[in-house]
């Protein structure tokens, strides 16, 4: 049986060094394999997504997909999907806040996409999650 675990982050606007060495070690950790890295809110970016994460070493292998807003450099998001899984199809809408990409691996295929609402930094996070609470 083939297992997916994908992991999702905001960075605000620019990749720091924290933050891309946890991309590192969370893709290449050998005892918990993350299929993918979902990442929003990048910053200006090409369709193969920042030089940044395209020209690390730890990220060698691993593809890289992109999507961004010419009008709205907060309108961007990244999918890093780990060298194991085979990308079939890259999927990507016009607004820039969404990328998807169609991966497979033994016989288990799947649709992964990271997507960007807008006015999500209205919104905020609770800093404790209660499904009890509906606040």
């Amino acid at each position: 049986m083939t297992a997916f675990q994908v992991h999702s982050h905001n960075l605000r606007g620019s990749i720091k060094a924290s933050t891309l060495d946890w991309i590192v070690n969370t893709i290449g950790n050998k005892q918990c394999e993350c299929t993918a890295i979902l990442l929003q809110d990048i910053g200006r970016t090409d369709p193969e997504g920042p030089s940044i994460l395209r020209n690390h070493k730890g990220l060698e292998g691993h593809t890289i997909y992109a999507n961004s807003s010419m009008n709205n450099k907060s309108k961007s998001v990244v999918i890093i999907v780990h060298k194991n899984w085979q990308v079939h199809k890259v999927l990507r809408d016009k607004s820039g806040s969404l990328v998807g990409v169609v991966a497979s691996r033994g016989s288990l295929e799947i649709l992964v996409s990271a997507y960007l609402p807008t006015n999500l930094d209205l919104c905020g996070c609770p800093l404790e999650w209660d499904l009890q609470k509906p606040s």
